[in-house]
C-alpha cells in the first residue's frame, strides 16, 4: 500500500507512467527499470502515434555496487497476474484501493529527499519474514530513526552493502483495502 503523507511539491506532477508492470507487485512497491527488458529500445522500438512505452519495472534492489543508486520509484497500484478482482470492482466507488493486470502500464511515484510516506512494503511486515535479513521491527522503539535500505522492493533496515534510501520514522494506521479496513503501516523519508 501506498500512501503520500508529506511530499515537497506536488506530488501528481511526479508520477510517471512510460513503464509497464512485468510482474505482480505490490501497491508501494519500490521499482527500477528492468534492464534486461529491452523491447523498446534499438531498431524495434515503436514511435510517433503508438502507445508510449519505455519497458518495464521490477521490484527494486539496490546496493552500492549499483551503477545507478537510486530506485525509479514506488509503484501505486497493486499488480496481479489478472487484474482488479469482481470484488474489487464492485467496490471501486468505495475504497480507493486499485489493481492493475501484468502488462499494463503502471503509475509510479517519483520521491525526492524529504518526502515522507506510508507503507506495508517493508522486511518484517510478512509473518514469513522471520529470520530475514534487515528485518524491521515496528513495535520496537529502538528501530526509531533507523536507517534502511532497499531489497526485493521493499524497504529493510539497512544491513551490509545497502545504500541509504531512507529512515523509519514511526507508525500509523491506514486503509488497507475496501471499506473502513485500517492496517498497521510504517512511516520512511527518503534521503
Amino acid at each position: 500500500m501506498f500512501h503520500p503523507y508529506k511530499v515537497n511539491g506536488d506530488w501528481r506532477e511526479r508520477i510517471v507512467s512510460l513503464f509497464t508492470a512485468g510482474q505482480p507487485l505490490l501497491s508501494g512497491t519500490l521499482v527500477d527499470i528492468n534492464l534486461s527488458d529491452t523491447v523498446a529500445v534499438g531498431t524495434n522500438a515503436s514511435v510517433g502515434f503508438t502507445t508510449m512505452r519505455a519497458g518495464s519495472v521490477i521490484a527494486a534492489s539496490i546496493t552500492s555496487s549499483s551503477l545507478f543508486p537510486r530506485e525509479l520509484g514506488i509503484a501505486i497500484p497493486s499488480v496481479t497476474e489478472d487484474g482488479p478482482s469482481f470484488e474489487e470492482r464492485v467496490l471501486q466507488l468505495a475504497a480507493s484501493y486499485m489493481t492493475i493486470p501484468v502488462g499494463y502500464a503502471i503509475a509510479v511515484f517519483k520521491p525526492s529527499p524529504g518526502d515522507i510516506i506510508a507503507s506495508d512494503q517493508y522486511v518484517g511486515a510478512l509473518s514469513s519474514d522471520n529470520g530475514a535479513a534487515g528485518i524491521l521491527d515496528i513495535t520496537n522503539a529502538a528501530n526509531y530513526g533507523a536507517a534502511c535500505g532497499v531489497f526485493n522492493g521493499r524497504f529493510r533496515l539497512k544491513t551490509g552493502s545497502d545504500t541509504l534510501r531512507a529512515r523509519y520514522i514511526g507508525n500509523t494506521t491506514a486503509p488497507t483495502g475496501f471499506g473502513s479496513a485500517q492496517g498497521q503501516v510504517a512511516l520512511f523519508e527518503f534521503n
